[in-house]
């Protein structure tokens, strides 16, 4: 999608402005959104505000002839960009953070049980997974 986006829009000359205002008006769009009361609608919102902001971008860069579309597509293209920018950092980071955490945990589990079933198995024994240190494989 970005090569997409990026491709359209070569050799369109953006004033920084609009932007900048695209960009702060996702940062509210997502800040409303994280306001929402359930999980469903914001899960919903979080597929579905996307696909309408997509739908918006083709339709100005389609009659981009128009002068008020021209001034609108810089807008969209800050939005766009904004709200991936929003929802990578204030969602996909935390969740797959959380996700890592209960990872970790599932293996300390896993290594404990194989611990206790083959007490001499490689993979409870941390010394045998390390790299050998440089005197050792000199040696």
């Amino acid at each position: 999608m970005a090569i997409a986006l990026a491709l359209a829009l070569d050799g369109h000359a953006f004033s920084l402005k609009p932007m900048i205002a695209g960009l702060i008006g996702s940062g509210a769009l997502f800040a409303v959104t994280l306001m929402l009361p359930s999980r469903a609608l914001y899960e919903s919102a979080l597929l579905r505000i996307p696909l309408l902001l997509a739908v918006l971008l083709l339709t100005a860069w389609f009659v981009r002839s128009k002068r008020r579309m021209r001034l609108m597509l810089p807008i969209l293209v800050g939005l766009c960009v904004g709200w991936g920018l929003f929802v990578h950092v204030f969602d996909d980071l935390s969740a797959s953070r959380a996700r890592r955490g209960k990872n970790a945990a599932q293996l300390e589990v896993l290594e404990s049980a194989i611990q206790i079933i083959l007490p001499c198995s490689p993979i409870g024994d941390r010394r045998m997974l390390q790299a050998p240190s440089s005197s050792r494989a000199m040696s």
